[in-house]
């Protein structure tokens, strides 16, 4: 799903700017849209990501949501930092929770990375209400939902 490949054969001075956020409030957001309903959901959305094991444990739990959904932004992860190791684009990290706190801050670290210094992202923003939709993971599922991704994630 990240791409990088691809975009590096097209773009082989692509810098790349890798959008995270916490996994939990994330499977919450997507279990929120339509889209991701009836297509991912229940099912394998990206394919040629998964080994035979994987496929395996996704027809087992295809009518588990909340553990499809977690399983597939769980791979969607692994193979963004595979795919950053083993090609080594130019790219740097941003973190939602670090940009929802100070944005112009986040805002001046892509300027600087991007070279874009002729962008006036003060003026840009300032008219943004731009503000952390994260909660406690308790607020988005149940303790045994928490402990199924959890355990997903391969979290202790």
């Amino acid at each position: 799903p990240s791409r990088i490949p691809f975009f590096l054969q097209i773009f082989p001075d692509a810098l790349i700017i890798n959008l995270k956020r916490d996994t939990i409030p994330t499977i919450s957001s997507f279990l929120k849209v339509e889209f991701w309903n009836s297509r991912g959901a229940k099912q394998l959305w990206w394919t040629g990501a998964y080994n035979e094991q994987e496929k395996e444990w996704a027809t087992k739990n295809s009518e588990d949501p909340i553990a499809m959904t977690a399983f597939q932004l769980h791979k969607i992860k692994k193979v963004t930092e595979m795919e950053l190791k083993n090609f080594k684009p130019s790219f740097i990290e941003i973190d939602y929770e670090n940009f929802v706190k100070d944005p112009e801050e986040i805002f001046k670290q892509i300027i600087n990375f991007t070279e874009l210094r002729d962008i006036n992202y003060s003026e840009q923003i300032k008219d943004l209400n731009i503000y952390n939709r994260n909660k406690d993971y308790s607020e988005y599922f149940s303790k045994d939902e928490l402990d199924k991704i959890n355990k997903i994630l391969n979290v202790n």
